[in-house]
């Protein structure tokens, strides 16, 4: 499978090995759930995440789950197994791209206009990988410093508050994926943390632990040819890729 050993380490924890600056100044996503009583008022129901017979009308509590960490998101979540659960769909990358756009607004959005693309470049198939859950696949040999995929699917958050809000308009099941996705960044520039997620299938490709795992990154000679100094654009094959 594709693995790619990222800077932008996706782990439970926020805070990225020998990196002193990372930690609780950008929480993982603290969900607000908002619980509501329906149309006739003798049921309740969390928008989102369970389904409601007819419109909300009343909103009864605002903040749900305030305290948790990245573990108490995933239990109350029931997160468990989730990497054994089938390939999200187009229409499931859909439904988490539109509603990042609502959330951030178009300006603001680094996914727009919004289309049905994903980010890679070259054949492949997602499926699942044995023991380390789903995967990405090269269904044909990508020659080392090709260009694999692009970014045109990373969406970006800049505060917690709007992350909830995302998570609180997508299905339980993909606000799962959401955790076990997304990863932390430090902006040098800004100096502040922000939190991105890939909202396509290059979020099913395997973090690798170590150099000798990895087969996707920044390959010098690959994106000096495309014109790509720094690796801005484009992940490329850091070495000869095969089939499966």
């Amino acid at each position: 499978p594709l693995t790619n050993l990222r800077i932008k380490i996706k782990a439970p924890s926020n805070r990225r090995d020998g990196d002193e600056n990372a930690g609780d100044a950008a929480p993982f996503a603290i969900l607000d759930r908002i619980a509501v009583k329906n149309g006739t008022g003798d049921e309740e129901c969390i928008a989102a995440h369970e389904e409601c017979t007819t419109p909300p009308t009343t909103v009864i509590e605002e903040v749900w789950c305030e305290d948790c960490d990245w573990d108490g998101l995933a239990t109350k979540l029931e997160c468990d197994g989730i990497h054994n659960r089938s390939v999200p769909t187009t229409d499931e990358y859909m439904t988490m791209r539109r509603a990042y756009v609502e959330v951030v607004g178009e300006s603001d959005s680094t996914i727009s206009p919004l289309t049905e693309d994903d980010g890679f470049m070259v054949p492949h198939r997602a499926g699942q990988a044995g023991e380390k859950g789903r995967g990405i696949f090269a269904t044909e040999f990508i020659a080392k410093g090709t260009p694999v995929l692009n970014f045109r699917q990373v969406a970006t958050f800049e505060d917690g508050a709007s992350i909830r809000r995302f998570l609180s308009k997508i299905p339980r099941l993909l606000a799962c994926d959401y955790l076990y996705w997304a990863y932390t960044e430090w902006d040098e520039q800004a100096q502040r943390h922000f939190q991105s997620v890939d909202l396509d299938d290059s979020a099913l490709c395997n973090d690798g632990r170590n150099k000798e795992d990895q087969n996707l990154g920044c390959d010098p000679e690959g994106s000096l040819s495309h014109g790509d100094v720094g690796c801005n654009k484009y992940s490329y094959a850091t070495k000869d890729i095969q089939p499966g």
